[in-house]
């Protein structure tokens, strides 16, 4: 007889003696049985988990005469390629700071009775695609790179895949991206121009600013002639634009322009241009 790997396998014996009698089975392999069952002129064999091949045994019967009758008989349990297993020990949640990369998995958390861990695959699949931007995947488990500046949770499905077979086995996952404050980006010049030249000689300067966290910003405003210490003109502004006073006619000038968040982080630009004649 012959059944697939974890299967019982079983026979009938009924008619071959018509003697009462019990049946005895001799010669069974303990790397391949688990047990062996006789109800009658039924045989159960119940083999041991995950293993597979051929075992030769003998089923005896001694009648009521005292006589013995021995028959011989060959088991065979064919392999079969058992799917992965994702073990329980994978956490089931993920943290990082906002544009931390996740690495989630790997072939510490694998298991294939059939096949080596490492040769698995790992993905992940059906995230929010707002939080992250890329899932890069193998047999070393999956980095998950999120979206700059996107922080908030979202669940995931993570998958494990033989590629021999195509057998797979999911998990959901649940991954969370922290908010982190991020400076304001440097200060961009407006007007003037940066190196323009034939300025006004009563320019209002203005400036451009942005903070990815939407926070309001203040400024502080310094200005030199070229090669002199610049004096600052204005601090914690609130408008990126300043009124300034008469300069004196085909001078070079350098302005410098400080950001600053609520948080107290900051960022800062030069720009320098050069007046008209008077």
């Amino acid at each position: 007889p012959t059944a697939l790997e974890d299967a019982v396998l079983e026979f009938s014996l009924a008619g071959l003696d018509p003697e009462p009698g019990a049946w005895v089975v001799r010669g069974t392999d303990p790397a391949l049985e688990a047990k062996v069952e006789a109800q009658g002129d039924l045989l159960r064999f119940t083999p041991v988990p995950d293993a597979s091949g051929t075992d030769e045994i003998e089923i005896a019967r001694t009648g009521i005469s005292g006589l013995v009758a021995v028959k011989p008989a060959v088991l065979r349990w064919l392999p079969l390629d058992d799917p992965p297993q994702i073990l329980p020990a994978l956490p089931g949640e993920y943290l990082a700071d906002e544009d931390q990369a996740i690495q989630v998995a790997g072939p510490g958390f694998a298991l294939d009775v059939d096949t080596d861990p490492g040769t698995l695959q790992w993905s992940v699949s059906d995230f929010d695609p707002r939080l992250v931007a890329s899932a890069a995947g193998g047999s070393g488990g999956v980095r998950l790179v999120p979206v700059p500046n996107a922080n908030g949770q979202t669940k995931a499905l993570l998958r494990l895949r033989d590629p021999a077979t195509g057998a797979e086995a999911t998990r959901e996952i649940g991954l969370s991206w922290n908010p982190v404050p991020d400076p304001p980006q440097a200060p961009a010049a407006l007007f003037p121009p940066v190196n323009a030249g034939e300025v006004p000689l009563s320019p209002v300067l203005s400036w451009a600013a942005l903070d990815v966290d939407g926070e309001a910003l203040r400024y502080d405003l310094f200005l030199g002639a070229a090669g002199q210490d610049p004096v600052q003109l204005g601090a914690d502004l609130s408008q990126a634009e300043f009124s300034l006073s008469l300069l004196r006619p085909s001078t070079s000038y350098v302005w410098r322009v400080v950001t600053r968040d609520p948080g107290g982080q900051s960022a800062e630009s030069s720009f320098s241009f050069t007046t008209q004649a008077d």
